[in-house]
This record gives structure tokens, C-alpha cells and sequence, in this order.
């Protein structure tokens, strides 16, 4: 599954990752410096976006039981995608 995850979670998402995860980011308020958690983080998407929006300054841990799925963030957070 981990293999098709990326490809088809675009097509159940309508391509719509990037604008519900800037309404996320307003809702939560995440700020520069901050801190958060990301259970069930799959592919590192959401971790990713936050890590963005707190900074250098700031953590953001992720969690997942797949390590097939920690390894495809892994490999997002290396070569920028």
C-alpha cells in the first residue's frame, strides 16, 4: 500500500493537500518557535507543513506505526518532496 499512498492519496484528495493544510495552519494558529505532535503522521505531509510553519526554532515529532510510511517521509523531508 505505502507505495501507491502518495499517488492515490492525491486523487481521493482532489489534489486539495496544499490548500486544507493552509486552512489547518490558520485554525491552529501554528506560530514561529512552536511545538507540535503529529500522530498517525503517514507519509510526513501534515509534520512536514508544520515544521514549515514553526520554523528552525521550533520541534514537530511525528508518529507512525508503518515503517514503510516513515521511511517514504523520510525520503520527502531528504529531497524536498
Amino acid at each position: 500500500m505505502y507505495k501507491k499512498y502518495e499517488e492515490m492519496k492525491c486523487v481521493i484528495r482532489f489534489k486539495e493537500d496544499k490548500k486544507w493544510g493552509d486552512k489547518r495552519m490558520k485554525v491552529m494558529n501554528v506560530e514561529k518557535g512552536g511545538k507540535g505532535v503529529d500522530v498517525w503522521c503517514g507519509s510526513g505531509d501534515w509534520r512536514i507543513g508544520v515544521g514549515e510553519g514553526v520554523g528552525e526554532r521550533g520541534e514537530v515529532k511525528g508518529v507512525e506505526l508503518s515503517k514503510n510510511m516513515v521511511s517514504v517521509g523520510e525520503r520527502k523531508v531528504k529531497t524536498g518532496g
